[in-house]
């Protein structure tokens, strides 16, 4: 192989594999905020991937989410809100993925907490150890009503699948209830 091309590989790899991409993806609905995937600081996490949100204008960090290693960070996804005021961002991980929710609080984004979720029916052993978990946020169906699927499989093999509705109220408190399929 042609050394320049061998480098110029070598360089894109590098690239992507340390998370040095500072393009605004997941751009907010009215434009204003997107998310920046770039090498975690300090170095001591070699590997790792900063997931922040930042501000499309000035591109200054509004909030840091996670940090996130490889390959998971390719899984990373983030569903707005129709009025921008709210987030549902996945992060990937080796035994699934997790949805960790936002909601706009002055000139920053703060954590909601999950509430209980309800859990996929599935045959099997009582006590299988599950071995997958998935969160994966679908659509907002309204400003305030999120969809999320969660995804479950035991070490048997047996898996399942339950879709809810997420309802935020007017100060970000969050219930759930099954979504009709």
């Amino acid at each position: 192989m042609n050394p320049l091309l061998r480098l110029s590989l070598l360089c894109a790899a590098l690239h992507l594999a340390t998370g040095a991409d500072k393009k605004p993806r997941f751009v907010s609905p009215d434009g204003k905020y997107a998310m920046t995937l770039t090498s975690a600081e300090p170095p001591e996490e070699p590997g790792m991937t900063a997931v922040n949100l930042i501000e499309v204008k000035t591109g200054a960090v509004v909030k840091a989410l996670d940090s996130v290693g490889h390959p998971w960070v390719d899984d990373t996804k983030a569903v707005w809100a129709p009025d921008s005021q709210r987030l549902a961002l996945m992060t990937g991980s080796r035994r699934g993925g997790w949805t960790t929710l936002y909601a706009k609080a002055g000139a920053t984004f703060e954590e909601v907490p999950m509430p209980e979720l309800i859990w996929a029916k599935m045959k099997g052993r009582a006590d299988a150890k599950t071995v997958l978990a998935a969160r994966v946020p679908i659509r907002w169906t309204k400003a305030n009503v999120l969809m999320l699927r969660n995804d479950v499989e035991d070490d048997d093999g047996n898996s399942g699948t339950s879709l809810m509705l997420l309802t935020f109220d007017r100060k970000n408190h969050v219930t759930v209830t099954r979504a009709k399929k």
